[in-house]
């Protein structure tokens, strides 16, 4: 079942991205690829992943629905779902509060946050989240800033 509900998830996120990168602005004729390409590309992937997702889900869903296949080690309670789908969900909601206040507070400070948020989520201790975290956005910013002189994005705020 946790198969069906992450294939539909991801589904409906590819259709979404598809359709968002078709909006992109047309460059001219002479350019082959332009900048909804790679995104609608992605897209298209993750949809037929999906799908596959779906189809692997629905045949698990359907064998053990059957009484003779149904093992006890096999089958799950309510509450053991709940628990597997309680990470990744965390996790999608983080990430969705990292967008949203990137624009505000800047990547210096909203990426460490996310980085600390989600390795506590995953279960890491509270030192190495916060090891993990600077040290990573450290690299990142060495990488982007002065390395390839690309500037990340700063907050309204801060």
């Amino acid at each position: 079942m946790t198969n069906i509900i992450t294939g539909c998830f991801f589904l409906v996120s590819s259709v979404v991205v598809w359709i968002a990168s078709s909006h992109f602005t047309k460059r001219p004729v002479e350019e082959a690829f332009g900048a909804g390409f790679l995104p609608g590309l992605i897209a298209i992937v993750l949809g037929v992943l999906s799908i596959v997702l779906i189809i692997r889900g629905v045949a698990e869903y359907k064998k053990v629905k059957d009484p003779s296949s149904v093992n006890k080690s096999e089958t799950a309670s309510i509450k053991e779902k709940i628990e597997l789908l309680k990470t990744p969900l965390f996790v999608s909601v983080s990430i969705m509060v990292y967008l949203l206040i990137l624009e505000y507070i800047g990547f210096l400070i909203s990426t460490p946050l996310l980085l600390f948020a989600t390795t506590k989520i995953m279960g890491a201790k509270t030192k190495n989240s916060i090891i993990t975290a600077i040290i990573l956005t450290l690299v990142t910013v060495i990488i982007f800033q002065f390395a390839l002189r690309i500037p990340l994005p700063r907050g309204k705020i801060f």
